[in-house]
């Protein structure tokens, strides 16, 4: 949850990103990098719980290097 900013601020985003104010940083997602929004921001939190769903299931979810035809199931 945030609020709109009544002037666009900050470089960093695109879209609504530089109005939209997050107060818990005090300052618009434009202004903070890509990490800090990715904590908060939705597509964080979806990939968080993928990641956590395919850890649970039981398949893997560390990147053991680039894949091959010969790499066998994944």
């Amino acid at each position: 949850e945030g609020e709109l900013s009544p002037s666009p601020r900050g470089t960093h985003g695109f879209g609504y990103d530089p109005i939209f104010y997050f107060p818990e940083y005090g300052a618009t997602f434009g202004e903070v990098d890509d990490a800090m929004k990715l904590k908060v921001a939705h597509r964080g939190r979806a990939f968080r719980q993928l990641r956590d769903f395919l850890a649970d299931s039981g398949l893997r979810t560390q990147d053991s290097g680039p894949r091959t035809q010969d790499s066998g199931p994944v």
